[in-house]
């Protein structure tokens, strides 16, 4: 499945996306590429104009579907902030 790009020379149809949840999606997701030997490339929030976050007959490790969200600190004026926000 490729990802959509803007520009169809940065489109690389990857072998497998793996949607992950949690860290431990992510260890799993990079044993699997490890153990097929497969490239991976990190998708966050899908603005990389040249087709970065994707990689042809590699693994994808998308973080925008689960962990794209943002948790505002006030009282320590902190904000964490999920690699596949926008």
């Amino acid at each position: 499945q490729a990802i959509a790009r803007w520009a169809l020379n940065a489109q690389r149809p990857a072998k497998v996306v793996a949607f992950v949840k949690d860290s431990a999606d992510v260890a799993l997701a990079i044993k699997y590429a490890r153990v097929n030997e497969l490239p991976i490339a990190i998708r966050g929030g899908g603005h990389s104009p040249y087709g970065a976050s994707s990689i042809r007959d590699g693994l994808v490790i998308d973080l925008s579907r689960y962990i794209n969200g943002a948790v505002v600190d006030p009282v320590n004026k902190t904000i964490r902030v999920g690699g596949g926000a926008i």
